[in-house]
């Protein structure tokens, strides 16, 4: 029982040990305005982007690039 905790301890410390390298990783792309790495920007949810490309003057011609359904109902599958 004493092997058993002290695997699943290890388990665990290693899985909150990646997670905070990831989180890193993750701070750095957000440093780059290039980069839009979480879906709200940064972790202060600002939504805010200072890249110029779209503007005032050319939002109307974008055009839808792809989009993906994600509960797609037929015949043969019916949930």
């Amino acid at each position: 029982m004493k092997v058993r905790t002290l695997l699943t301890s290890g388990v665990a410390l290693c899985l909150v040990a990646s997670a905070a390298l990831a989180n890193d990783d993750l701070v750095t792309q957000m440093e780059n305005p290039a980069q839009w790495a979480i879906q709200t920007g940064d972790y202060k949810n600002q939504r805010y982007s200072a890249l110029d490309k779209i503007n005032k003057e050319n939002v109307g011609d974008l055009q839808v690039a792809w989009t993906w359904a994600f509960f797609v109902v037929t015949k043969a599958r019916r949930w």
